[in-house]
């Protein structure tokens, strides 16, 4: 989180903005909350809403577009109720403002107006206002640890609420490190050694090497050979150096399953280590992954 949180840029004294489109023109104030001078145009024959670049939150838009269209996940946002995300009711009409869901609050609004609207574009600063003061809107960050911060800032505020087995519902699965000896002279009948069950949101796959999406997952999912010089040291055969394999294997996989690319890689052989990214081209063509499911 250390990369998501600093403190913010000081402020220039020009801090306004003049943006002018052929039909309209309008400002942005720093210090003020985002308004069109005039009403925003329409949406374009795409009838999508983008969302305003507060500075440098493109990174963040990404994301935000991807949640919004993810229907499973709109849904359930929707479905809160005021009472839930502590907003005046009937029956509470002035609740305190500290126990407010103000991340929920946000998310709601944004993508009922990203949904319901119809403007070009729509601003984001009641959601980054949300994550506190400290959120630099002016500083591109990765947006897999954006998405991270949301997730656990979400689950955070879902606890208590009709909603609390959303996310888990929707992005978590399991997997397991396991360790295989096939039969031999130490073990007769081989064995299997599984570890704890492990949860996660996201798969991180190798692009070097990878021409697609499957192969990548391919490879994620084959078990290293562990011979020779690497030899298991068997407990169930006394100790004895045996051959083995070990990988990782999947044992339930989320409805909606996250990869993360993985495309910087460290050379460790020059002085200082260098970090350089990888361009190489990856297809992600739809693919089985039930295939990728390891047999319990």
């Amino acid at each position: 989180m250390d990369g998501m949180m600093g403190d913010m840029l000081d402020d220039d004294d020009d801090d306004e903005y003049e943006f002018e489109t052929e039909e309209y023109a309008y400002a942005y104030t720093c210090e003020e909350p985002f308004r069109w001078e005039k009403p925003p145009p329409p949406r374009g024959d795409s009838r999508l809403c983008g969302l305003v670049n507060q500075g440098n939150t493109c990174y963040m838009n990404s994301l935000l577009q991807t949640l919004h269209l993810t229907p499973e996940l709109r849904r359930g946002v929707y479905a809160l109720s005021p009472a839930e995300l502590h907003l005046p009711t009937p029956e509470c009409p002035d609740p305190d403002p500290n126990t407010q869901r103000r991340i929920l609050i946000a998310l709601q609004g944004l993508f009922s107006r990203m949904q319901g609207d119809d403007i070009e574009a729509t601003d984001t600063q009641e959601l980054t206002s949300s994550f506190g003061a400290a959120f630099n809107v002016n500083q591109q960050e990765d947006l897999q640890e954006l998405k991270v911060i949301l997730m656990d800032s979400l689950a955070s505020e879902l606890e208590g609420t009709s909603a609390r087995e959303l996310l888990p519902s929707l992005f978590q699965g399991v997997y397991q490190n396991q360790i295989v000896v096939d039969p031999c002279a130490a073990l007769p009948g081989g064995f299997t050694r599984n570890l704890a069950d492990e949860v996660f949101t996201d798969v991180f796959v190798q692009v070097r090497g990878a021409p697609t999406l499957e192969a990548a997952l391919r490879a994620k999912v084959t078990f290293d050979e562990l011979s020779g010089a690497n030899q298991w040291a068997c407990d169930e055969a006394g100790g004895v150096k045996v051959d083995a394999n070990k990988g990782v294997s999947f044992r339930k996989l989320p409805q909606l399953l996250c990869f993360t690319l993985m495309r910087f890689e460290m050379n460790w052989m020059v002085e200082p280590p260098t970090r350089s990214k990888i361009t190489d081209e990856i297809a992600f063509p739809l693919v089985s992954c039930s295939s990728f499911l390891r047999a319990s």
